[in-house]
């Protein structure tokens, strides 16, 4: 029904946004890495929304990127996975981190995610595991397709200096390549900061 929203960041928590479109307001659920991504308050933003409606309550969900999501939807096509635990999961890691994990059937670290048992682990293993890799969103140029953790930790470091994680990633990806799997993750930050 919503594709998006576009306007002014009223409020800005880690856990929901409010997006002044016009001089309506609307309230989003977001996730934790969502909130890293959207501007402060006050500034223009994008929010890619998702309703939810049940017999008795209506909820927007709101994400910074397309991937997130398209990721938040196939979380939410996994057997007893509900719009809540799918939000948690997403709070708890980032999507490139999360599609890795997936991908390498990682249950243990599926199951460090808050609100993650191992029957919710398996199952999001078993059905997502061969979908995951026809994730476009996932498995673009800008990401290798296991997601090592040094990658996503310089990634991370690039973002705490204020690149978006877009930016990031790119420029990561390009040091990644350049430097190899072996690489250390000072070296790979001061290489990615070269191609910011």
């Amino acid at each position: 029904m919503f594709e998006y929203f576009k306007g002014t960041i009223a409020k800005k928590t880690p856990t929901f946004l409010v997006l002044d479109v016009n001089g309506v307001g609307y309230r989003f659920t977001i996730s934790f890495s969502s909130y890293e991504d959207f501007p402060e308050e006050g500034a223009t933003a994008t929010v890619y929304a998702y309703l939810q409606v049940t017999d008795d309550d209506m909820r927007l969900f709101g994400f910074a990127t397309e991937q997130e999501r398209a990721f938040f939807r196939m979380l939410r096509s996994v057997s007893q996975v509900g719009p809540a635990t799918a939000m948690s999961i997403l709070s708890g890691s980032t999507v490139e981190k999360l599609a890795g994990v997936i991908i390498r059937k990682d249950e243990s670290a599926l199951k460090c995610i808050k609100g993650v048992g191992t029957k919710t682990a398996q199952r999001i293993i078993m059905e997502l595991a061969d979908d995951i890799k026809s994730f476009a969103a996932i498995a673009d140029e800008n990401m290798p397709e296991s997601v090592p953790e040094v990658f996503s930790d310089a990634v991370a470091a690039l973002m705490s200096l204020g690149y978006k994680r877009a930016v990031a990633q790119k420029a990561v990806s390009s040091a990644y390549t350049a430097l190899g799997p072996d690489t250390a993750l000072e070296d790979l930050v001061k290489k990615g900061l070269q191609n910011v």
